[in-house]
């Protein structure tokens, strides 16, 4: 294995004039990333590299799939993604920038699961012909080797290749960087080959209100069993196909982690034996693409309300009632009596039928829907502990920290933190 490195790296140098393309690789990486300008200046310095290059006057070009995609799709390893960029990628580049009349370096850079190729071009020629066509022409060689080397009958890979800005100044680099490669990221909701810079996405973007959207989506989950069936599908299926129009990853996270809070509260109220991974289901790494982000988790509400649809038959009329009273009123102070004058029974007959019936007590029900709804709560930045524990019905600060610890092993701020970095895992 070592030797057919060492022969591979020894391939790409050569393709490279005989530099060190392992130095070249870090420096130009450091410099994606922001770092110092005279690190990258001192390297060419010390290299016999005489390829034109000007940093203060050049565009980008950033393409690449991630690994959960050109895996499954291609059987790629790490080394087989670094050996098409060698021979396939940077080959092709290369007679594109001569072709059009540019210069360029051209690097991969793993960010965050994702092999980006990039390539760095500026003008060695008096009038070089127009960028784009550099970017269409690559973006369109790639799509159809990715075509050729797909395994999978079912799936199809979508190469979705970002132009940048012009760069007037080296320090823009960075931040452009950074730009294309968050465009790039927009094929998990494009599923089609294209070419794309800011300004298209900005056309295209759908310029909804994500507040009121995400208030849609909370009115019809508090109503599920008041809407038919077909209604449920209909509503989900307009909020998730606007919600993909805005190509917004952290708002289609906060969607799911809505649908996944209902879903686990209304599986612990009504204790359903459910088998999906609801957790699972709910995340935005375990799908290729948008469309099959949305399909699953609309089913699986769907399938949900079914199922419990099915299973309420066999409680009685007054455990109904008490559920339904539990989900209007656990943002209150409300005690088992309050709930049983509500339903019109005694205080220990709704507590031994309900327990009967669930398998939980009155009050673990409650306290389980108000952690639910704590959940949702915390991952808005603008509320404080103090009032997520008003509004969802616990008497203090205090108490709230102490049950959400007992049931969670964490603090609500350390939960809340856990759930951040893990969502920023997930859509970086």
């Amino acid at each position: 294995m070592k030797n057919e490195k060492e022969k591979l790296m020894n391939q790409v140098n050569e393709s490279y004039g005989k530099i060190d393309f392992t130095s070249l690789h870090f420096h130009i990486s450091e410099m994606l990333s922001g770092h110092e300008r005279e690190s990258t200046e001192k390297f060419f310095n010390n290299v016999n590299y005489s390829l034109p290059f000007d940093f203060d006057n050049c565009r980008m070009i950033v393409t690449g799939l991630p690994q959960n995609i050109y895996k499954p799709l291609f059987h790629w390893q790490q080394s087989e993604a670094a050996q098409f960029f060698a021979f396939e990628y940077k080959k092709t580049m290369d007679h594109l920038l001569t072709q059009y009349g540019y210069s360029g370096l051209s690097i991969i850079f793993l960010f965050d699961g994702r092999k980006h190729y990039v390539t760095l071009f500026s003008p060695c020629t008096k009038k070089p012909k127009d960028p784009w066509k550099i970017a269409f022409q690559i973006n369109e060689f790639l799509q159809e080797k990715y075509e050729q080397m797909n395994y999978s009958s079912t799936i199809q890979a979508y190469n979705c290749t970002a132009l940048s800005e012009p760069i007037t100044d080296y320090s823009q680099i960075s931040e452009q960087f950074s730009c294309c490669k968050d465009l790039v990221k927009l094929s998990w909701f494009i599923e089609k080959s294209q070419v794309i810079d800011i300004n298209w996405v900005k056309n295209i973007r759908l310029k909804e209100n994500k507040i009121f959207l995400i208030n849609r989506l909370h009115s019809l989950l508090n109503q599920l069993f008041e809407t038919e069936l077909i209604k449920i599908d209909e509503e989900l299926n307009i909020i998730f196909d606007q919600a993909g129009k805005m190509l917004d990853f952290a708002l289609i996270q906060d969607i799911l982690t809505s649908c996944r809070d209902t879903m686990n509260s209304l599986i612990v109220t009504y204790q359903i034996n459910y088998k999906t991974d609801i957790e699972k289901t709910c995340q935005i790494s375990t799908y290729l693409y948008y469309s099959q982000c949305s399909r699953c988790v609309r089913h699986l509400i769907i399938d949900l309300v079914k199922q419990i649809l099915d299973s309420r038959k066999i409680y009685s009329s007054l455990t109904k009632k008490i559920i339904h009273t539990l989900h209007c009123n656990y943002s209150k102070q409300i005690s088992i009596q309050d709930i049983a004058d509500q339903v019109h029974a005694s205080a220990n007959y709704c507590s031994s039928l309900f327990k009967k019936e669930t398998g939980s007590t009155i009050n673990e029900a409650l306290t389980q829907l108000r952690l639910e709804e704590a959940k949702r709560l915390l991952i808005q930045d603008e509320l404080k502990i103090k009032e997520i524990a008003s509004q969802c019905g616990f008497g203090s600060t205090r108490y709230f920290s102490e049950i959400f610890n007992m049931h969670f092993n964490l603090s609500p701020t350390s939960w809340k933190k856990k759930y951040i970095s893990s969502i920023k895992a997930t859509t970086e």
